[in-house]
């Protein structure tokens, strides 16, 4: 459109045509890449037969050692149009090793019901995950 109204207007400057038109002077100079969608979608599949289990990243980045450069978003728009889209579900920490060899405690008030004050006494400590070199405990930092 704004090569049409260059076109049309010699002599006016691609600056003022754009100002008028309240465009970047970039979109004049703009040259959209072609691309071929029989050979990306082609492309993709190509890189999820060799590794199914590759989500979007992995297979950008896979395409991009090919020498196919595409972004993120087009690589999640074909997968999609793939159906080979899935969500993915909260990623649990695993704080806690209780299959260890190491000798446990055994817990001594199981099935116990307390019938006075101060019958039972248990503690309790929290780990809470930080960058690694601070740790808390039940609210203390400790330095290592």
């Amino acid at each position: 459109m704004i090569a049409t109204v260059a076109e049309a207007l010699p002599h006016l400057t691609v600056s003022e045509i754009c100002r008028v038109l309240g465009c970047a002077r970039s979109t004049y100079y703009y040259q959209p890449v072609e691309r071929d969608a029989v050979a990306l979608v082609n492309a993709v599949e190509r890189v999820l037969m060799r590794y199914p289990f590759y989500g979007y990243r992995r297979v950008r980045a896979q395409l991009a050692r090919e020498g196919l450069s595409l972004g993120e978003t087009r690589v999640r728009k074909v997968l999609a149009w793939l159906g080979v889209t899935r969500r993915v579900g909260p990623v649990r920490v695993q704080t806690t090793d209780s299959k260890h060899a190491h000798w446990r405690y055994p817990n001594l008030i199981r099935g116990m019901r307390p019938t006075r004050p101060n019958q039972v006494w248990v503690a309790d400590i929290t780990y809470i995950r930080l960058v690694p070199s601070q740790r808390r405990y039940n609210g203390y930092k400790l330095a290592f």
